[in-house]
C-alpha cells in the first residue's frame, strides 16, 4: 500500500490501518489489502526457520564518529574481511 493511499484514508499508524474495514482498503490497494490488514493485525504467514543455512555472511563495525582516515578504514575493512572469510571457511 502506498503512502499516498494511506494518506487518502488518513492512516498514519499501524493501529489505524488495523482498524480499517477491508473494503475501505480494497478501494485504494486492491488485491494487496488483505495482506496489509493481516500484517497490521498481527497475522503473518512467514515461517522463521532457526536451523536454516545463512544466505549471506558479513561483519560490521560502527565508528563513534565519521572518519576519512584511510589507514584506519583500510585496517577495519581488512579485519572485517578476514572475519567473514574465516566464517565462510
Amino acid at each position: 500500500m502506498t503512502e499516498r493511499a494511506l494518506r487518502a484514508l488518513s492512516i498514519e499508524t499501524v493501529e489505524q490501518l488495523a482498524a480499517q474495514p477491508l473494503e475501505n482498503l480494497k478501494k485504494f490497494s486492491g488485491s494487496g489489502a488483505p495482506r496489509y490488514t493481516a500484517k497490521a493485525r498481527g497475522g503473518d504467514s512467514y515461517e522463521f526457520i532457526i536451523d536454516a543455512e545463512p544466505k549471506s555472511i558479513s561483519h560490521n563495525h560502527t565508528f563513534g564518529e565519521d572518519t576519512e582516515d584511510t589507514v584506519a578504514l583500510t585496517a577495519i575493512l581488512s579485519h572485517l574481511s578476514q572475519k567473514a572469510c574465516k566464517r565462510l571457511r
